[in-house]
């Protein structure tokens, strides 16, 4: 059966299975039951290999379900414990591999992030977890539950700046952390949550299955095994023949792949592509300097506009700009180019500068370039 294909039945039944922090959960998703979950969870730092396979018959005895009835299994992949991983994903391995079920690895930012897109999927929502020494792990994501930044370690004022672009939801047990160091002149976050207490008292295996009733269970299925997961990821140099072709019927005079290769090799440019299929649909492409950065090109394939696809772009680009400790950034429009332009003015960039006849074209006078500026603090 395909991920994300309506099956005949709409009956799902899913373990879910945390070993990633300090506890040790198993939860059973059962659709066509009336209380829906059955989970259990047992504070612990140590010792997870010997309380996990007890818990998962405890709660499959409870639900009333067999191994061989399962339809998934749905298991944290980290950050975590080294040793706690290994055991959960063993088992979820193990379990796969006798039923002939596949296992779907979540990571333990997307379970804490998961219960909070149930109620709500229009907001971002950052997932972080202390990773002591003024670091955190994180992970954010966008509306509808798409990954704008991967997982990562990062500074805890890193992970501030990424929150701050946008109306944000902090989640985790490192959101208090984060809220304390909040500049004191910027905007609140939306929501400052420890863990999933709407999925009942912080249990992260409960987390993964809570979705599954508020909205599609095969379309949150599909989210956590990355099958719906944004098309927007960073680019390399593989893409240069994509990019130069894309700039060259975006532009009139497009940039070579030879020119493309050599700025996606530098370490001060940082490039993210949005692909449809094998086919390049869009790119950005920025060159940082000291806490500034300069947008040197986006483009959208033509069949792609108007689709939001460029707001998306520049949406996650953006985030990623403030990971690396951007502040302000930069670009150029053509004052002739009013989609662009609105383009920008929606995600606050502010005009700073003009040259006149900045654009050359055949047999007129130059375009006019709009010089703006967009701050990520």
């Amino acid at each position: 059966m395909m991920v994300g294909r309506e099956p005949r039945s709409n009956r799902l039944r899913v373990l879910a299975i945390d070993t990633a922090l300090e506890a040790c959960s198993a939860a059973i998703l059962d659709t066509e039951r009336e209380d829906g979950v059955t989970s259990r969870s047992l504070p612990m730092v140590r010792g997870h290999a010997e309380a996990l396979v007890p818990l998962i018959a405890a709660v499959m005895s409870e639900a009333n379900v067999g191994f061989a009835e399962l339809d998934r299994i749905a298991v944290t992949v980290g950050p975590g414990s080294f040793t706690g991983l290994r055991v959960g994903v063993a088992a979820a391995r193990g379990i796969a591999l006798a039923t002939g079920k596949p296992a779907v690895g979540v990571t333990t930012l997307a379970a804490l992030a998961a219960p909070f897109f149930a109620a709500d999927e229009s907001k971002a929502v950052l997932a972080v977890i202390n990773a002591r020494h003024d670091r955190v792990y994180m992970q954010l994501f966008g509306p509808g539950g798409r990954s704008l930044v991967a997982p990562q370690i990062a500074p805890t004022r890193n992970a501030i700046r990424a929150a701050m672009a946008s109306p944000t939801r902090i989640v985790g047990n490192a959101a208090k952390l984060i809220e304390e160091a909040w500049p004191g002149d910027e905007q609140r976050p939306l929501l400052v949550s420890p863990g999933c207490a709407s999925a009942g008292g912080g249990d992260s295996a409960a987390a993964m299955t809570f979705p599954f009733f508020v909205i599609s269970p095969w379309a949150w299925l599909s989210w956590l095994s990355g099958a719906s997961a944004s098309s927007v990821s960073p680019a390399g140099t593989r893409d240069a023949e994509q990019f130069a072709s894309l700039h060259a019927a975006a532009f009139g005079r497009g940039w070579s792949s030879e020119e493309f290769e050599r700025l996606l090799i530098e370490h001060n440019v940082v490039a993210d592509r949005a692909m449809s299929g094998p086919r390049l649909a869009g790119f950005v492409i920025s060159r940082l300097a000291a806490d500034q950065a300069e947008i040197l090109s986006i483009a959208v394939a033509a069949h792609h506009r108007g689709r939001g696809l460029g707001r998306k772009l520049l949406d996650v680009h953006l985030r990623r700009l403030a990971i690396y400790g951007i502040t302000s950034v930069f670009l150029e429009v053509d004052e002739r180019n009013t989609p662009a332009r609105r383009l920008y003015a929606g995600l606050r960039f502010r005009e700073v500068g003009r040259r006149d006849s900045y654009y050359a074209d055949a047999g007129n006078e130059g375009g006019t370039a709009l010089v703006l500026r967009h701050d990520l603090t």
